[in-house]
């Protein structure tokens, strides 16, 4: 069973300290606190990921990508941490997947996660309007970089050369979540990530601009 003791844990206790630190810190706001909250994980992640290698004697073949919104460095305190991890056939991915995703569990943080294989990232992200999406900011974290890079670049190339179809969808989708959350200009309350003129309209052009 993954060991879930904090107290076993030095690295994970020192990152859950330092980022308690840095989310209570008032000189750091907006994008600032986003991006000291990021380079902070990146580093624990890192770490993590390369602990986990070196136990499993995986040298290639496997690498640690963060997309979506911390693909984009984006990362606020209650973010999602959406990562996946990529492989050539690795023997024991499972296992290192565990080895990487459990502590990360421990320390409560949303994750949103995934374990793919090259062939299979390419062909979900030619049909998943989402996975062509999030791979278009996806950075790489750990592991092998050559791996990571090619993939990145061939996911990022098929998006763009499928572009009309995925502007089509987005669109689409756009019109939906306007029509769902309404506009942040007239709600006293409104959804400032789904509403029209909102976090997720900066997003879509981006998006859009890549396609």
């Amino acid at each position: 069973m993954p060991d879930t003791d904090f107290g076993r844990n030095t690295g994970l206790l020192r990152f859950a300290q330092e980022r308690i630190e840095i989310i209570g810190r008032a000189d750091l706001q907006g994008p600032a606190l986003c991006t000291a909250l990021s380079e902070l994980t990146d580093a624990w992640l890192e770490e993590l990921f390369d602990d986990a290698c070196r136990q499993l004697r995986v040298t290639s073949g496997v690498a640690l990508l963060a997309v979506g919104g911390y693909g984009r460095g984006e990362l606020a305190p209650f973010s999602d941490l959406d990562l996946i991890i990529v492989h050539d056939s690795c023997a024991v991915i499972d296992e290192l997947a565990g080895k990487v995703w459990y502590p990360i569990w421990d320390t409560r943080i949303k994750l949103g996660h995934g374990v793919r294989t090259r062939k299979d990232t390419l062909k979900i992200s030619s049909d998943d309007l989402d996975v062509a999406t999030s791979m278009m900011t996806a950075r790489v974290l750990a592991g092998d970089n050559s791996l990571a890079t090619s993939l990145i670049t061939e996911t990022q190339a098929q998006t763009r050369n499928a572009g009309k179809r995925w502007l089509s969808q987005l669109h689409s989708r756009v019109l939906r979540r306007h029509a769902q959350a309404g506009e942040v200009a007239f709600y006293l309350e409104p959804d400032l990530k789904e509403g029209l003129g909102g976090l997720r309209d900066i997003h879509a052009l981006w998006w859009a601009i890549a396609a």
